[in-house]
Parts: structure tokens; C-alpha cells; sequence
């Protein structure tokens, strides 16, 4: 077997792979003795027919196997000896037919980058430590009062507006079909709040109590009974009550109606609430300002095929905002975009990499890649700004990636369960085992922004970090100054 080399350009690599049809025979030859050893055939005793009958009957899938094997062990023999590690499996690119004789293919990859030692000593940050007023505790009992008024009778002759309540009773026909299930008596709607059927409220602004309409709406494509889901209905409706929001006071009422058993209590819960989400934004205030710290410090070449699908993601990111949000609900053990980027452990090209710290997994991690643009999809940003953005993220990966392995920080199946229940959605722990946990795609996501996370945590305990008082909105400014 030969490799010759093609390309060798910083981080660049790729060779040519060659094995003559003697190498390969011998090959085949020798698993085929192999094979006969328990080989039961026809008219031979166990272990006696002769290589030409093996030939004959496994040699084609025998060849096809040590095609794989001479391949899988030339490119894991070169990569040990030439210490080089791929950020991601090698591309294999075939020059020849697997049914030929010979061998020849072509290999090609991209060298993990060497990350530069940082002083962490010599980085000095502030975080930001929430002091919370009584005017944020007022301020936020007033948005929960907001949102719950109580409603008085309409006094006017105005009719029906946004906000009010309407009391309405009706029933239901769909192509001239009674729908008893649809019909309802006394039943309440909120003017504006689009909580029923959409363009149901809509046909009732402007109506007073006493009236009858007959409301016309689409019924819901997804209406749980399929035989009238999609369909026209008809509303029968009679008003007979409509009232407008009045502003509810803040007092023992309110708390009793928000399950507290005094106004002291709910105050206080409001201030503990207040005091856990800003310390929370006042942490990723935090790391925001460590990785800028990082990024000055950090100087390296990176893969050119893999800063270019950052770039590609960081411009997705920003003109398709929920694009990428998260992966979709599971169906089973999909293979998400991050299968051809397998950590290449002790030179190996299959998937053996487990839970190993990818750096393109971590990349970004908490730090948004900037604001979703304008409403048309354009992302507002140069290329020389994704450029950057992506240069950030990549340097940043790569760097938690190596610290990650030097520190021995893990993630475990815990930390994921924990991460999805807090920031996507609450779920039995069966269902995380059986739907959750097997996809690819979230377990991906889920693991390296656990590991992101843990890795920012023991950075941030290894430099100096300061704190200074802030209001909330002083500290919702900075968050803001760090979205944009």
C-alpha cells in the first residue's frame, strides 16, 4: 500500500491511497482461509473445501470487506504517524471502482487546530450584581395586575371593543350539520386575546348585549375531530353581557387570586423571582464579557471548510431566526448535521467519538450571533461581520473543546435531562429515555450546550471577576447592548 501526498496547506490535507490487486488478493486470500476454517459446504467436510470454492462462493463480499478494512487502516496507520488529529471524519473520495482489482482512492480532511495557552490569571472581568428596589417589585405587581383585570358591565353604547369581555352563548352547523360538541352556553371571550377559533372574536366587535350574529370561521386544520377540521362553520351567537377591563388594585385580593395567602408573601415572592432572573441575565452578562476577554487573547488558524459552514449557520441564524431554534420534536434516532463531525480519537474514521467535546457543538454556545434582522429575512450583516462573528464562535469552541478534556469536565445524561426540562419543556423521565435522549439532533444541541456552560463556569472560576451593584435596568441595558 502507497499514499502519496496531494495537499498539504495549513490545515489542509489530503493524499492519495493505493493498493495493488497482489496486496488486496493476498488479502482475500488470507480471510478466506480464515473463513474456511468453520465454513460448512456442500459436499466437503467442515473446514476442508478448498480457497477456490470460497473464492467462488464469499469472494465477492469477502473483497468487498477487505476493500474497507485496507482503507480504514491505511488512513488511521497515516494519521498516528503523522500525529494529526481531523476536526472532522476524513472525505474519501473513490478513483477507481470497489470491484477493481486495485485499490485507489483519495482522502482528504482538516487538521484540529493547536490552541494557544491563555493566562486566565491575567483576565479581569465585572459581573454585575441585581440589586432589586421596591420600584421593580411595584412595577412587576402592577404587569401581574395587568394582566388580570376585573371586568365591569359596559355602560355605553359603544358595543363590543378590544380587551372587553363578551359573554356569548351559541351553537354550531357545519355544512348545514348540527355540531352539538362546538356549542356553548355563557361562554366568555376576550376581545383581541385570538384564544378561540381565528376571526371568531372579530365578527363580534361592535356588538351590545341582546344581540344575535351569525359568526362565519374556518375551522382549524388541526381541530382534534378530523371530519370537520378544515371545514366552514356557522355560529348561531347571543350576547347577553358584555364588560370592559378595569385596573385591579394591588392589594390581598390580587395575591389570594394568584395563590398567596397574603400581599407580604406574594411581594416577597415577586422580589425572590426578580432577584433569580437578573442574577441569571447578569451571568450570561458575565461570560459575554469573558469571551471577549478570550477572543483577544486567541490567535489561530482555523479549518477553512469549517469556518465556512459557520459562517453559513451564523447567516441562517440571523435570517431565519427560528430556523435553528431547536431540533424538531423526535420520531426516532435521526442523524442530525453534526454525524460527519465525529471527533477523530486515536485517529479512528468511524463513530466512536461518544460524548467527546466537538468544538462546532460548543461554538456559540450562549452567545447569540447577533439580531434577527429585518422583517424581509435579510440579516442586515456584512460578510465581513459574519466573518467575525464566526471567527468567534470557532475560536471560542475550539478553545472550551481542549479545556473540556484538560479539566475533565464531563456532561452526564442528567445534566441534559435537567437542560431540556429547564429551557425547552418539561417532560416524564420515560419520556426523556425513549423520545428525547436516542435523537441525535437534541442529544447533540443538549450535550454541548451543557458542556459550554460547565466549561464557562470553571473558566470563570479561574479569573479575576469582580462585582458592582446594578439596577435592573442597568442590567437590562447591558443585555441589550449584548443581544444587538
Amino acid at each position: 500500500m502507497e499514499i502519496t501526498e496531494n495537499l498539504n496547506e495549513g490545515l489542509s490535507r489530503s493524499y492519495t491511497l493505493t493498493a495493488t490487486a497482489e496486496e488486496v488478493d493476498e488479502k482475500v486470500t488470507e480471510k478466506l482461509r480464515e473463513l474456511g476454517v468453520t465454513a460448512q459446504i456442500k459436499g466437503f467436510r467442515r473446514g476442508k473445501a478448498p480457497v477456490s470454492v470460497l473464492r467462488r462462493i464469499y469472494g465477492k463480499r469477502t473483497r468487498a470487506s477487505v476493500w474497507m478494512e485496507v482503507v480504514q487502516k491505511g488512513i488511521n496507520d497515516h494519521l498516528a504517524k503523522k500525529d494529526e488529529k481531523p476536526v472532522r471524519q476524513p472525505k474519501v473520495e473513490l478513483k477507481n471502482s470497489p470491484d477493481d482489482p486495485d485499490i485507489n482512492i483519495e482522502f482528504s480532511y482538516e487538521c484540529t487546530p493547536v490552541i494557544p495557552e491563555v493566562d486566565l490569571s491575567s483576565i479581569r472581568i465585572e459581573r454585575p450584581d441585581p440589586v432589586v428596589d421596591e420600584k421593580d417589585v411595584t412595577e412587576a405587581l402592577e404587569e401581574y395586575a395587568g394582566a388580570n383585570p376585573v371586568y365591569a358591565e359596559r355602560q355605553d353604547d359603544e358595543g363590543a371593543c378590544l380587551e372587553d369581555k363578551v359573554v356569548v352563548s351559541f351553537t354550531a352547523t357545519v355544512d348545514e350539520t348540527p355540531v352539538d360538541r362546538l356549542n356553548a352556553t355563557d361562554f366568555p371571550v376576550i376581545m383581541g386575546s385570538e384564544t378561540f377559533i381565528p376571526g371568531f372574536e372579530q365578527q363580534l366587535l361592535g356588538a351590545k348585549a341582546g344581540d344575535r350574529r351569525t359568526v362565519e370561521v374556518t375551522i382549524p386544520s388541526n381541530h382534534s375531530d378530523k371530519k370537520i377540521a378544515g371545514r366552514q362553520a356557522l355560529f348561531d351567537c347571543e350576547i347577553s353581557a358584555i364588560s370592559c377591563p378595569q385596573t385591579r388594585e394591588i392589594n390581598q385580593e390580587l395575591a389570594e387570586l394568584l395563590g398567596f395567602d397574603s400581599l407580604d408573601e406574594m411581594k416577597d415572592r415577586v422580589r425572590e423571582n426578580l432577584k433569580f432572573d437578573s442574577a441569571r441575565i447578569a451571568e450570561q452578562i458575565a461570560k459575554a464579557r469573558l469571551l471577549d476577554e478570550l477572543v483577544e487573547r486567541l490567535d489561530f488558524e482555523l479549518p477553512p471548510d469549517v469556518l465556512k459552514d459557520e459562517i453559513d449557520r451564523v447567516r441562517q441564524a440571523l435570517e431565519q431566526p427560528d430556523a435553528g431554534e431547536q431540533p424538531e420534536e423526535p420520531t426516532g434516532d435521526e442523524e442530525g448535521q453534526n454525524a460527519r463531525d465525529v471527533g477523530q480519537e486515536n485517529g479512528e474514521t468511524g463513530d466512536s467519538a461518544g460524548n467527546e467535546a466537538n468544538p462546532e457543538q460548543v461554538a456559540g454556545g450562549e452567545e447569540s450571533p447577533g439580531s434577527p434582522g429585518d422583517s424581509n429575512g435579510n440579516s442586515g450583516e456584512s460578510d465581513d461581520e459574519l466573518h467575525r462573528i464566526a471567527v468567534r464562535r470557532l475560536r471560542t469552541g475550539f478553545l472550551f473543546s481542549q479545556l473540556a478534556k484538560e479539566q475533565d469536565i464531563s456532561v452526564s445524561e442528567g445534566d441534559m435531562y435537567k437542560e431540556y426540562s429547564t429551557n425547552y419543556r418539561p417532560v416524564a423521565p420515560n419520556v426523556w429515555k425513549e423520545q428525547i435522549l436516542p435523537n441525535r439532533q437534541w442529544r447533540d444541541t443538549l450535550y454541548g450546550a451543557c458542556l459550554e456552560k460547565k466549561v464557562a463556569d470553571w473558566v470563570l472560576s479561574q479569573v479575576n471577576v469582580t462585582e458592582k451593584s446594578a439596577s435592573l435596568d442597568e442590567i437590562a441595558t447591558m443585555s441589550r447592548t449584548l443581544e444587538s
